[in-house]
């Protein structure tokens, strides 16, 4: 009989392990633990996990609800929706950020390229008063005649860069007798349904003859020639060059005379540009440019105003048909004076001015009936219900008058423009037949003086 094969004893340290493993894998069917409990006992947070604390809040731990897979796949889409939508907010928002940045800093660019610094507009340096008040007198103290009053209130650090006005004074005892009845028997055979305006000054004794000399009436284009005095002073100043570049957008186009309406825009012409065509073609998109150029329309009637022009306003766009804006002959002479004659205005900027007035194309009315080679510096205005012209007119000796006449009308009246032609002629044949004997007879340029030496041969002698 085989022995049997001795049976090998379990340590008592084996059975031992073994029972307690048995015990583990009956509690974890009954409860569940954190997996750091169960880390080693010396672990300083692993009593607070078997607590159910954080150890890192000292609050309790709370369990979240188990989501199925198919509401953890929605949440965790919503989550990269909303990530997405925050993402791009804070693009968009960086993105307008830096286009208004870029955009302030283009306009920075062309303001500096382009347009005249603001500081320059509104910087007039400030010069003491009693020196210009003895300018201005001393100019005609000198003939011997007297010169009305300066504007009561001068701003010299106004924000425009306005040269007070000389404005010549209308008293009785300057009245031309000769002339102010030419004036009267020439408006007294007129249709009873016109209503004439004029005045005319002599240049040299700054005599007059006029009638309704200072009433106001609907001004059509003749309400270019303050914009046109507006543009020499800002010359004057610096605050604009004859190159200064105007942009002339769709808003600047307007209808009525002129041909920039039709050219297009989206373009850049210069300060003289839009001066010239404002003026000598009578323009009224180049006047809607040149308004713009001088601030505004708000600007320009400020400006206007303070200039001391009681009775011209720029109250509408052009062609105006209505007849709103309005102006006086006094006020349009009184700005032709002070192109011609003002001492604070610099040669430069006065001849400017003098030679694109000297342009005009329209001759149909003051120059009609004169000499062809007869220089006439004027502004022209014809709208149904008024018509009418400001000029400088030079003599042939060199002597020079200024002549302002507006007609109010029925619709379109042509006996207006007959009685300006006829006043303008009789007016030219008294001057004429005043012409001292030794003048040359030949027209003078606007900054140039009668001369009575050294006579050329065949030049014609009154």
């Amino acid at each position: 009989m085989s022995a049997s094969r001795p049976t090998r004893q379990t340590p008592f340290s084996e059975r031992r392990s073994e029972a307690m493993n048995a015990s583990l894998s009956d509690a974890n069917r009954f409860y569940t633990v954190p997996p750091t409990s169960l880390q080693s006992n010396t672990s300083k947070n692993s009593r607070h996990f078997l607590q159910g604390e954080n150890p890192f809040t000292n609050t309790k731990h709370t369990t979240s609800k188990r989501l199925s897979p198919l509401q953890a796949r929605h949440k965790a889409k919503s989550t990269q929706h909303v990530q997405r939508l925050s993402m791009l907010t804070l693009f968009l928002i960086g993105l307008s950020v830096g286009m208004w940045m870029l955009g302030g800093m283009l306009i920075h660019a062309v303001q500096e390229q382009f347009i005249a610094p603001k500081s320059s507009v509104h910087t007039v340096q400030e010069q003491p008063l009693e020196p210009l008040v003895t300018l201005q007198d001393s100019l005609l103290v000198n003939r011997g005649v007297p010169l009305a009053g300066l504007p009561h209130e001068i701003k010299w650090n106004s924000p425009t860069p306005l040269t007070p006005l000389m404005r010549p004074a209308l008293l009785e005892t300057q009245r031309n007798e000769a002339l102010q009845t030419l004036v009267e028997r020439l408006s007294a055979e007129i249709e009873p349904n016109l209503r004439p305006h004029v005045l005319v000054l002599d240049g040299q004794t700054l005599q007059f003859a006029g009638k309704r000399m200072e009433e106001e009436v609907p001004s059509a284009s003749v309400i270019k020639l303050p914009l046109l005095y507006l543009y020499a002073l800002h010359l004057n100043s610096g605050a604009l060059t004859n190159e200064t570049p105007a942009y002339f957008d769709e808003h600047h186009m307007v209808s009525g005379s002129g041909d920039w309406q039709f050219l297009g825009a989206k373009k850049f012409y210069t300060a003289f540009q839009t001066a010239e065509a404002m003026i000598q073609n009578s323009d009224n998109s180049a006047t809607e440019l040149m308004t713009s150029v001088l601030g505004g329309k708000n600007e320009v009637t400020q400006e206007l105003k303070d200039l001391g022009l009681q009775h011209t306003a720029l109250r509408n766009i052009l062609p105006d048909l209505e007849g709103y804006n309005t102006i006086s002959v006094y006020d349009m002479v009184t700005l032709l004076f002070n192109l011609k004659e003002q001492p604070l205005l610099s040669t430069e900027t006065k001849s400017t001015a003098m030679e694109i007035l000297e342009g005009t194309h329209n001759r149909r009315l003051i120059p009609a009936l004169l000499p062809a080679e007869t220089l006439v510096a004027h502004k022209t205005g014809d709208i149904g219900k008024s018509l009418g012209e400001t000029a400088l007119v030079y003599l042939p000796d060199g002597r020079y008058y200024y002549l302002s006449v507006m007609v109010e009308r029925p619709h379109n009246h042509g006996a207006a423009k007959d009685y300006i032609q006829r006043l303008s002629k009789g007016i030219w044949d008294y001057y004429v037949a005043q012409t001292p004997r030794g003048f040359i007879r030949q027209p003078l340029r606007h900054n140039e003086s009668p001369s009575v030496s050294a006579t050329p041969a065949d030049a014609e002698i009154f």
